[in-house]
């Protein structure tokens, strides 16, 4: 038997002989989860960490900051690393983190504190600090180096902080795809390529907020003609005065962020008119539809007069899908009842309807639904 027989693992298996952050592939991930090993003296520093972790998620504390220090090749950054997969707790190569530590243990309470802690979800930024930091070193350079890795992991420019609030303000707006667009529509450029140069483009991204304030100025238009849809919508009436105020201020700009959040909550409220309004018409439709179709019966002269009446039905519902004003809507309305009517006349002339019969009907049940009677009956 060769010596290399008696260990579990094959030792002639690629071992990273340093640790490295910017090592993220699953199969590393796998291996350094799979074959870390804790020590007495690791088994200390888990003890102390866990314990401190642990309590602040039930008493929020100040003292978030955990320093971790050591000779030249002592762990640190194994350590810290593992914590980091640990706390995170994503699914590697179809298991928990934390599972791989399930026996790793030699105190079962540790493992189910480990546990425990790993139920908070959480985030982890790891990065090697001498390569994030600024050519130009002052007192602020570490804080510089937290927000550019915290920005860039957000999916924001960490290079420039003043961008990256830039982009946290408009992401925050729910306005991040709307900027990119119309952004490249302007300058023609993706967004994400140009900002490096974001000092030569100001002028576009003026123009993409100027856009912001058109569209808030449009939303006040569209509502104006219809507002007495919205006499009821005491919220959506006070988001378009104070929309008003701010188109009227000098510097509207300014206010660009609350513009934002108002329109959004006026734009809810019409939405939400529409979904009532389109109910209603659709709720129309139908029920003409089951008025045309009782009246006809399985007559077959009437047969062409109800696939007709189904069709242009059927073709006013789609309409009412896609229709995105309140007056169109109610234009709807009256429309349906035209169709009706003409359809109910094509069957009396077929004789499916008694001449004495007049064509009139009486809506029972709510706007959504409910059924009709020809002649009250």
């Amino acid at each position: 038997m060769l010596l290399k027989n008696i260990y579990q693992k094959d030792i002639d298996r690629n071992i990273n002989g340093v640790i490295k952050v910017a090592q993220d592939d699953e199969a590393v991930i796998v291996q350094e989860l799979q074959e870390y090993i804790i020590t007495k003296e690791l088994r200390k520093h888990f003890n102390t960490f866990l314990d401190a972790y642990e309590r602040s998620l039930s008493q929020p504390t100040d003292r978030i900051g955990v320093w971790i220090s050591g000779f030249f090749g002592s762990g640190k950054s194994h350590f810290l690393k593992i914590l980091s997969y640990l706390l995170e707790n994503d699914i590697v190569a179809g298991k928990r983190a934390v599972e791989y530590f399930a026996d790793k243990f030699d105190d079962r309470m540790m493992y189910m504190q480990l546990e425990n802690c790993t139920k908070v979800p959480t985030a982890t930024i790891l990065f090697n600090i001498d390569s994030k930091s600024p050519v130009n070193k002052d007192k602020t350079a570490i804080l510089r180096v937290f927000a550019k890795v915290f920005y860039e992991h957000r999916g924001f420019y960490g290079d420039d902080l003043k961008i990256a609030k830039l982009e946290q303000f408009i992401d925050k707006s729910g306005k991040t795809e709307l900027f990119k667009e119309k952004f490249k529509e302007i300058n023609g450029d993706d967004w994400e390529e140009a900002r490096t140069a974001y000092t030569f483009f100001e002028d576009d991204i003026v123009e993409v907020m100027q856009q912001t304030l058109n569209n808030a100025m449009a939303l006040v238009d569209k509502v104006e003609k219809e507002k007495e849809y919205f006499q009821r919508e005491t919220s959506a009436m006070q988001a378009l005065s104070q929309i008003e105020l701010i188109l009227k201020m000098q510097k509207p700009y300014q206010k660009i962020k609350d513009l934002t959040e108002l329109s959004l909550r006026i734009k809810e409220a019409y939405a939400n008119l529409l979904d009532i309004k389109r109910s209603d018409v659709v709720g129309d439709i139908r029920a003409a539809m089951a008025e045309i179709h009782q009246t006809a019966k399985d007559d077959p002269q009437s047969r062409k007069i109800v696939d007709d009446a189904d069709t242009e039905l059927k073709s006013r519902e789609n309409d009412a899908s896609t229709a995105d004003t309140l007056t169109t809507l109610d234009a709807m309305k009256s429309r349906i009842v035209g169709i009706r009517q003409h359809y109910l006349q094509k069957l009396f002339e077929v004789g499916r309807i008694d001449p004495r019969q007049k064509i009139k009907t009486v809506r029972h049940g709510s706007a959504r639904g409910g059924y009709w009677e020809v002649n009250g009956k």
